[in-house]
């Protein structure tokens, strides 16, 4: 990872999983790094912490009307956030759908917004946090997977926006990453570990760090002609036609 000393980075949903992850990361490359979350982190960590909901607009323009001052000539963004809700469509309720959504998408588009008119024409670049299930058809996923396939295009059109302005947009669609969650997930029987491991081309789960180093590529001038992009890091998961 390039040095990133003077450059200001807001991770939203840093202070958990793969949005931890990448804070740690970047926080070592000598980002000013700032985890975004509705909770603190379960233990504290050595870079900064704004508790908020990214959901919520005004509390988004708040946050950015005090860091505006304090940003760098090129900055970062990264929209971690994302929580699911995998249930039938017969048994879903429209409030929780809607939730689901929100934190995948709404709070893309928000931090997205408020950290464009806060950089006011500094270079940086963003990204976005989509998954496997945008292409990817599994029961009792309409909510996060029509979440994520948004989050893609979000980031396509974005790209393409903000290019004049100096800013790189991309995505990174993990698959299925050996986080404390899906972790917790193959130990109640929730989630077929064995039967993923078998289906996967590369034979595992994916380590958190397998998604920190294809992010730090795309937040680095090492993907400097890269914008619009969405990347899968799976281990060929989605390619594998079971046949």
């Amino acid at each position: 990872m390039q040095d990133m000393t003077g450059t200001v980075a807001f991770v939203v949903g840093g202070s958990r999983g793969l949005g931890a992850d990448l804070a740690s990361a970047l926080h070592r490359a000598g980002a000013r790094t700032v985890s975004i979350s509705r909770e603190a982190a379960p233990t504290e960590p050595p870079w900064e912490q704004e508790l908020l909901d990214a959901a919520d607009p005004l509390a988004v323009e708040r946050l950015f009307e005090a860091w505006s001052p304090r940003l760098g000539d090129r900055n970062v963004l990264v929209n971690c956030a994302g929580a699911r809700y995998n249930v039938p469509l017969a048994d879903s309720e429209p409030a929780a759908w809607k939730e689901c959504v929100e934190s995948s998408l709404l709070t893309t588009y928000l931090m997205t917004r408020g950290f464009v008119r806060a950089s006011a024409g500094r270079g940086g670049t963003i990204l976005n946090m989509a998954s496997i299930h945008a292409e990817a058809a599994a029961p009792g996923r309409s909510a996060y997977a029509a979440a994520k396939a948004a989050v893609v295009q979000f980031t396509a059109i974005a790209a393409v926006e903000l290019a004049p302005l100096g800013l790189r947009v991309n995505c990174i669609a993990p698959g299925f990453i050996a986080t404390e969650a899906s972790s917790e997930m193959i130990a109640a029987g929730k989630l077929d570990g064995a039967g993923i491991e078998r289906r996967t081309p590369l034979g595992r789960l994916g380590d958190p760090q397998d998604v920190t180093r294809a992010a730090l590529f795309l937040l680095s001038e090492e993907s400097g002609f890269m914008t619009g992009e969405t990347i899968r890091v799976d281990g060929g998961w989605l390619r594998h036609a079971e046949v």
